[in-house]
Protein backbone atom coordinates (compact mmCIF):
# COMPACT_ATOMS: atom_id res chain seq x y z
CA UNK A 1 0.00 0.00 0.00
CA UNK A 2 3.21 2.23 0.61
CA UNK A 3 1.02 4.65 2.98
CA UNK A 4 1.53 4.46 6.61
CA UNK A 5 -1.06 3.40 8.86
CA UNK A 6 0.41 4.47 12.35
CA UNK A 7 -2.79 6.75 12.21
CA UNK A 8 -5.63 7.18 10.71
CA UNK A 9 -7.87 10.33 9.53
CA UNK A 10 -11.17 10.81 10.16
CA UNK A 11 -13.72 12.44 8.39
CA UNK A 12 -17.10 14.90 9.51
CA UNK A 13 -19.77 16.35 7.34
CA UNK A 14 -21.44 18.89 9.87
CA UNK A 15 -24.36 21.19 8.92
CA UNK A 16 -26.35 23.21 11.48
CA UNK A 17 -28.87 24.74 9.41
CA UNK A 18 -32.08 24.11 6.94
CA UNK A 19 -33.89 20.51 6.06
CA UNK A 20 -36.89 21.85 7.98
CA UNK A 21 -34.87 22.04 11.41
CA UNK A 22 -33.41 18.75 11.06
CA UNK A 23 -29.61 19.91 11.94
CA UNK A 24 -31.04 22.58 13.90
CA UNK A 25 -29.37 20.01 16.77
CA UNK A 26 -26.47 19.26 15.40
CA UNK A 27 -24.12 21.45 17.35
CA UNK A 28 -25.67 19.32 20.54
CA UNK A 29 -24.76 15.99 18.97
CA UNK A 30 -21.73 16.59 17.88
CA UNK A 31 -20.83 18.00 21.43
CA UNK A 32 -21.31 14.44 22.21
CA UNK A 33 -19.45 13.21 19.45
CA UNK A 34 -16.43 15.06 20.04
CA UNK A 35 -16.67 14.35 24.04
CA UNK A 36 -16.71 10.51 23.43
CA UNK A 37 -13.77 10.86 21.38
CA UNK A 38 -11.49 13.10 23.38
CA UNK A 39 -12.42 10.51 26.43
CA UNK A 40 -11.80 6.98 25.02
CA UNK A 41 -9.85 7.60 21.66
CA UNK A 42 -6.12 6.97 22.13
CA UNK A 43 -4.06 9.74 21.74
CA UNK A 44 -2.34 9.86 18.57
CA UNK A 45 -4.98 7.81 16.60
CA UNK A 46 -6.18 10.76 14.38
CA UNK A 47 -3.53 12.29 12.42
CA UNK A 48 -6.35 15.05 11.55
CA UNK A 49 -10.56 15.26 12.29
CA UNK A 50 -11.36 16.76 9.09
CA UNK A 51 -14.62 18.54 9.65
CA UNK A 52 -16.60 19.49 6.40
CA UNK A 53 -19.15 22.50 6.49
CA UNK A 54 -21.58 24.45 4.04
CA UNK A 55 -20.26 27.84 2.92
CA UNK A 56 -22.74 30.05 5.22
CA UNK A 57 -22.35 27.95 8.15
CA UNK A 58 -18.38 27.61 7.71
CA UNK A 59 -17.93 30.73 10.57
CA UNK A 60 -20.53 28.96 13.00
CA UNK A 61 -19.09 25.50 12.59
CA UNK A 62 -15.41 26.81 12.82
CA UNK A 63 -15.85 28.64 16.11
CA UNK A 64 -17.77 25.72 17.52
CA UNK A 65 -14.46 23.46 16.86
CA UNK A 66 -11.83 26.11 18.09
CA UNK A 67 -13.66 25.03 21.85
CA UNK A 68 -11.90 21.46 21.25
CA UNK A 69 -7.96 21.68 21.53
CA UNK A 70 -8.09 18.01 23.23
CA UNK A 71 -8.73 16.72 19.22
CA UNK A 72 -6.98 17.43 15.60
CA UNK A 73 -9.98 19.31 14.23
CA UNK A 74 -9.49 21.10 10.82
CA UNK A 75 -12.58 22.73 9.42
CA UNK A 76 -13.02 22.96 5.51
CA UNK A 77 -15.86 24.66 3.41
CA UNK A 78 -17.39 21.72 1.34
CA UNK A 79 -17.24 23.45 -1.79
CA UNK A 80 -13.34 24.16 -1.64
CA UNK A 81 -13.06 20.24 -0.78
CA UNK A 82 -15.30 19.51 -3.64
CA UNK A 83 -15.88 22.25 -6.32
CA UNK A 84 -18.17 20.38 -8.70
CA UNK A 85 -21.05 21.06 -5.86
CA UNK A 86 -21.15 24.17 -6.81
CA UNK A 87 -22.27 23.51 -10.24
CA UNK A 88 -25.41 20.88 -8.86
CA UNK A 89 -26.69 23.30 -5.94
CA UNK A 90 -29.78 20.70 -5.91
CA UNK A 91 -27.78 18.07 -5.12
CA UNK A 92 -29.94 16.84 -1.58
CA UNK A 93 -27.92 17.00 1.75
CA UNK A 94 -28.05 13.02 1.77
CA UNK A 95 -25.85 12.79 -1.39
CA UNK A 96 -23.64 15.86 -0.43
CA UNK A 97 -22.76 14.41 2.54
CA UNK A 98 -22.17 10.85 1.02
CA UNK A 99 -19.94 12.97 -1.44
CA UNK A 100 -17.76 14.49 1.11
CA UNK A 101 -17.02 11.20 2.90
CA UNK A 102 -15.82 9.77 -0.52
CA UNK A 103 -13.95 13.08 -1.20
CA UNK A 104 -12.19 13.00 1.93
CA UNK A 105 -9.55 10.61 0.65
CA UNK A 106 -8.42 13.71 -1.74
CA UNK A 107 -7.51 15.35 2.05
CA UNK A 108 -6.08 12.75 4.34
CA UNK A 109 -2.03 11.82 4.14
CA UNK A 110 -3.01 8.23 6.23
CA UNK A 111 -4.11 4.85 4.23
CA UNK A 112 -6.69 4.98 6.38
CA UNK A 113 -10.11 7.15 7.20
CA UNK A 114 -12.93 6.95 9.40
CA UNK A 115 -16.00 8.39 8.61
CA UNK A 116 -18.62 9.81 11.21
CA UNK A 117 -21.60 11.80 11.61
CA UNK A 118 -22.81 13.76 14.45
CA UNK A 119 -25.01 11.60 15.80
CA UNK A 120 -21.98 8.26 16.13
CA UNK A 121 -20.51 7.76 19.76
CA UNK A 122 -17.79 6.28 20.90
CA UNK A 123 -18.26 4.29 24.00
CA UNK A 124 -15.23 2.38 24.81
CA UNK A 125 -11.66 3.07 24.22
CA UNK A 126 -10.63 3.11 20.92
CA UNK A 127 -6.67 2.25 19.58
CA UNK A 128 -5.42 2.10 15.97
CA UNK A 129 -4.54 -1.64 16.60
CA UNK A 130 -8.68 -2.29 17.11
CA UNK A 131 -9.36 -0.61 13.74
CA UNK A 132 -6.40 -2.23 11.16
CA UNK A 133 -4.17 -5.43 11.62
CA UNK A 134 -1.04 -6.07 9.36
CA UNK A 135 -2.23 -3.80 7.53
CA UNK A 136 -5.83 -4.02 6.65
CA UNK A 137 -9.00 -2.05 8.35
CA UNK A 138 -11.78 -3.47 9.82
CA UNK A 139 -14.79 -3.61 7.83
CA UNK A 140 -18.70 -4.42 9.73
CA UNK A 141 -20.33 -6.43 7.38
CA UNK A 142 -24.05 -5.98 6.43
CA UNK A 143 -26.78 -8.23 3.96
CA UNK A 144 -26.83 -6.41 0.23
CA UNK A 145 -30.48 -7.64 0.85
CA UNK A 146 -31.09 -5.22 2.91
CA UNK A 147 -31.07 -2.19 0.69
CA UNK A 148 -30.96 -3.93 -2.66
CA UNK A 149 -32.00 -0.43 -4.26
CA UNK A 150 -28.56 0.78 -2.84
CA UNK A 151 -26.38 -2.18 -4.02
CA UNK A 152 -28.37 -2.20 -7.95
CA UNK A 153 -28.16 1.39 -8.22
CA UNK A 154 -24.24 1.37 -7.28
CA UNK A 155 -23.81 -1.37 -10.00
CA UNK A 156 -25.81 0.56 -12.64
CA UNK A 157 -23.77 3.76 -12.26
CA UNK A 158 -20.27 1.62 -12.18
CA UNK A 159 -21.49 -1.00 -14.38
CA UNK A 160 -20.42 -3.68 -12.20
CA UNK A 161 -22.21 -6.43 -11.01
CA UNK A 162 -24.49 -6.37 -7.69
CA UNK A 163 -23.73 -9.61 -6.57
CA UNK A 164 -26.64 -9.28 -4.35
CA UNK A 165 -25.83 -13.04 -2.74
CA UNK A 166 -22.65 -11.60 -1.69
CA UNK A 167 -22.16 -10.08 1.66
CA UNK A 168 -22.09 -6.15 1.71
CA UNK A 169 -20.40 -3.46 4.59
CA UNK A 170 -23.04 -1.12 6.98
CA UNK A 171 -23.14 2.07 7.32
CA UNK A 172 -21.62 5.20 9.08
CA UNK A 173 -19.18 4.67 10.83
CA UNK A 174 -16.71 2.80 8.31
CA UNK A 175 -13.29 3.02 7.83
CA UNK A 176 -12.28 3.65 4.27
CA UNK A 177 -9.09 3.28 2.57
CA UNK A 178 -7.62 6.31 0.41
CA UNK A 179 -6.53 4.39 -2.08
CA UNK A 180 -9.70 2.27 -2.53
CA UNK A 181 -11.19 5.81 -2.80
CA UNK A 182 -9.18 6.80 -5.63
CA UNK A 183 -9.87 3.64 -7.44
CA UNK A 184 -13.46 4.49 -7.64
CA UNK A 185 -13.19 8.13 -8.57
CA UNK A 186 -10.47 6.97 -11.74
CA UNK A 187 -13.43 3.85 -12.77
CA UNK A 188 -16.14 6.87 -12.57
CA UNK A 189 -13.95 9.29 -14.39
CA UNK A 190 -12.81 7.05 -17.26
CA UNK A 191 -15.52 5.05 -17.08
CA UNK A 192 -18.03 8.53 -18.37
CA UNK A 193 -15.58 11.11 -19.51
CA UNK A 194 -16.28 13.76 -16.70
CA UNK A 195 -15.44 14.44 -12.67
CA UNK A 196 -16.46 11.50 -10.52
CA UNK A 197 -18.85 13.56 -8.24
CA UNK A 198 -20.19 15.04 -11.54
CA UNK A 199 -21.06 11.66 -12.38
CA UNK A 200 -22.73 10.57 -9.08
CA UNK A 201 -24.66 13.83 -9.25
CA UNK A 202 -25.66 13.91 -12.38
CA UNK A 203 -27.17 10.02 -11.39
CA UNK A 204 -29.07 10.25 -8.23
CA UNK A 205 -32.19 8.46 -9.63
CA UNK A 206 -30.20 5.76 -9.47
CA UNK A 207 -30.14 5.95 -5.10
CA UNK A 208 -25.69 4.92 -5.22
CA UNK A 209 -24.73 5.66 -1.47
CA UNK A 210 -21.30 6.04 -0.86
CA UNK A 211 -20.48 2.64 0.82
CA UNK A 212 -21.94 -0.01 -1.92
CA UNK A 213 -19.90 1.93 -4.49
CA UNK A 214 -16.88 1.69 -2.37
CA UNK A 215 -17.58 -2.46 -1.75
CA UNK A 216 -18.34 -3.09 -5.08
CA UNK A 217 -15.08 -1.36 -6.53
CA UNK A 218 -13.08 -3.24 -4.17
CA UNK A 219 -15.07 -6.27 -4.96
CA UNK A 220 -14.74 -5.75 -8.51
CA UNK A 221 -10.77 -4.72 -8.76
CA UNK A 222 -10.12 -7.90 -6.02
CA UNK A 223 -8.83 -5.26 -3.63
CA UNK A 224 -11.04 -5.91 -0.75
CA UNK A 225 -9.19 -8.46 0.98
CA UNK A 226 -5.84 -6.29 0.98
CA UNK A 227 -7.02 -3.47 2.65
CA UNK A 228 -9.92 -4.76 4.62
CA UNK A 229 -10.23 -7.53 7.18
CA UNK A 230 -13.71 -8.60 7.58
CA UNK A 231 -15.66 -10.16 10.78
CA UNK A 232 -15.36 -13.43 9.77
CA UNK A 233 -11.67 -12.89 9.84
CA UNK A 234 -11.22 -10.85 13.10
CA UNK A 235 -13.78 -13.11 15.76
CA UNK A 236 -14.96 -10.73 18.71
CA UNK A 237 -14.66 -7.59 17.30
CA UNK A 238 -17.08 -5.00 15.27
CA UNK A 239 -17.37 -1.59 14.54
CA UNK A 240 -21.03 -1.48 15.36
CA UNK A 241 -22.22 -1.82 19.32
CA UNK A 242 -25.61 -4.52 19.03
CA UNK A 243 -27.47 -2.12 20.47
CA UNK A 244 -28.29 1.41 18.52
CA UNK A 245 -31.33 3.89 17.97
CA UNK A 246 -32.23 3.66 14.53
CA UNK A 247 -36.22 4.84 15.18
CA UNK A 248 -37.47 6.29 17.84
CA UNK A 249 -39.17 3.53 19.54
CA UNK A 250 -35.14 2.22 20.03
CA UNK A 251 -34.66 5.01 22.28
CA UNK A 252 -36.35 3.30 25.49
CA UNK A 253 -34.38 0.01 24.66
CA UNK A 254 -31.38 1.95 24.08
CA UNK A 255 -28.60 -0.81 26.40
CA UNK A 256 -25.92 1.49 27.21
CA UNK A 257 -24.65 -0.56 29.54
CA UNK A 258 -23.58 -3.05 27.23
CA UNK A 259 -22.82 -0.10 25.00
CA UNK A 260 -20.32 1.34 27.30
CA UNK A 261 -18.92 -1.99 28.78
CA UNK A 262 -15.45 -2.25 27.44
CA UNK A 263 -15.69 -6.16 27.61
CA UNK A 264 -18.53 -6.06 24.90
CA UNK A 265 -18.08 -5.81 21.26
CA UNK A 266 -18.21 -2.91 19.39
CA UNK A 267 -16.88 0.41 19.76
CA UNK A 268 -19.33 2.75 18.04
CA UNK A 269 -23.26 3.05 18.95
CA UNK A 270 -25.99 5.00 16.46
CA UNK A 271 -28.15 8.07 17.88
CA UNK A 272 -30.09 8.55 14.78
CA UNK A 273 -30.59 11.88 13.86
CA UNK A 274 -33.59 11.52 12.28
CA UNK A 275 -35.34 10.35 14.86
CA UNK A 276 -35.46 14.22 16.23
CA UNK A 277 -34.91 12.98 19.71
CA UNK A 278 -33.59 16.41 21.08
CA UNK A 279 -29.52 16.43 22.09
CA UNK A 280 -30.80 17.23 25.54
CA UNK A 281 -32.51 14.06 26.07
CA UNK A 282 -29.52 11.76 24.98
CA UNK A 283 -27.24 13.59 27.01
CA UNK A 284 -29.81 12.81 30.06
CA UNK A 285 -29.49 8.99 29.01
CA UNK A 286 -25.68 9.56 28.54
CA UNK A 287 -24.90 10.82 31.77
CA UNK A 288 -23.87 8.35 34.12
CA UNK A 289 -21.40 7.28 30.92
CA UNK A 290 -20.13 10.30 29.07
CA UNK A 291 -18.69 13.94 30.91
CA UNK A 292 -20.93 16.05 29.09
CA UNK A 293 -21.13 19.85 30.00
CA UNK A 294 -23.23 22.52 28.80
CA UNK A 295 -22.51 23.48 25.52
CA UNK A 296 -21.42 26.84 24.78
CA UNK A 297 -22.50 28.10 20.75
Amino acid sequence: MGKSVEAISAVLPLRVFGAGGLYADNFGRCQILLTSLSRFAATGLFETIFVIAPPREFPYVAKFCRTWNSLPLTVINEEDLLPALRDFPKCGGWYRQQLIKLAAANLVSTEFFLTLDADVILCKPLRLENLVRSGRALLHPADRHKHTNWWEGSSQVLGVSANLSMPGMSVTPAILSQTLCQRLFSHLTERYWQHWASVLMQRTDMVWTEYTLYYLIAEHYGLLEKFHVTLPAAPGTRLLCPSNVWREADFERWDLDTCFDPTAPGFFTIMQSITRIPAREVRRQLMNYLPLHSLTP
